[in-house]
């Protein structure tokens, strides 16, 4: 009933990824073709705040590689299946830290922190909890993931990544994929059921600089041409036009 209330109420649905779109033809009472897709514009961190270094901070020695997950304590996150894939990264390599933020409530901390215990034990991680203007701190990490298991309309972090020049490797679950583009082109999304490919491509770009660099580098444009302000700005105002 307030799907179709909702659908008989206004001129256009706007969802922001083509998965989140396709989520909707499920709900039989939405009119599909008020629906439309309008990306997120998301504006430009600023990078020049000098204090917002996470190697500083937590005095991460210079010879470790950062990788860097920022979400919330949901299950839906993902927490478990990165730290599975991170105990096979660090039998590889092994000078990486694993930089965690994010926060919860008091059982989600709990549980995170027990997990984090059993799979990642005298491994170099940090737990940090929640940080102002968190995605500031990418600008010192090498690459971050997102193990992301269900309910991503669009990957919001994956684009402050991409803006900071940050390599990214994801689950390929919900928008993440079409956020980050082609595979290979900006980072890595994988089954979200495989954990050994998850940690394969962590490994492979942690050896590999040149490439972590190129999709960094790749992602920064993407970003800048698929994901500012301004283009979210312009489809709105096209779409206003047409009604």
């Amino acid at each position: 009933m307030i799907d179709r209330t909702l659908s008989n109420s206004v001129d256009a649905i706007v969802s922001v990824s083509n998965n989140c779109a396709e989520s909707l033809k499920i709900r039989g009472n939405i009119n599909q073709n008020k629906v439309q897709v309008i990306r997120n514009g998301i504006k430009s961190m600023d990078l020049d705040i000098s204090a917002n270094s996470l190697r500083n901070t937590l005095k991460i020695p210079s010879n470790h590689k950062i990788i860097t997950m920022i979400g919330s304590y949901e299950e839906r996150k993902g927490h478990e299946f990165l730290f599975r894939s991170m105990r096979k990264v660090y039998e590889k390599y092994e000078n990486i830290t694993l930089v965690i933020i994010g926060t919860g409530n008091t059982h989600e901390i709990s549980k995170i922190n027990k997990l984090a215990e059993n799979y990642l034990k005298s491994k170099s991680v940090h737990l940090i909890g929640e940080l102002d203007n968190a995605t500031s701190y990418l600008k010192d990490t090498d690459l971050l993931v997102i193990p992301s298991q269900s309910d991503e309309s669009f990957g919001l972090t994956a684009i402050e990544a991409m803006q900071n020049s940050t390599a990214i490797v994801s689950t390929n679950v919900g928008g993440l994929p079409e956020t980050i583009g082609e595979n290979g082109q900006c980072g890595f999304c994988v089954d979200k059921h495989n954990e050994i490919e998850f940690a394969d491509r962590i490994i492979f770009l942690m050896i590999n600089d040149v490439e972590c660099k190129r999709l960094g580098f790749n992602g920064y444009n993407r970003a800048k041409k698929l994901f500012s302000p301004d283009e979210m700005s312009r489809n709105y105002h096209e779409l206003l036009k047409q009604r």
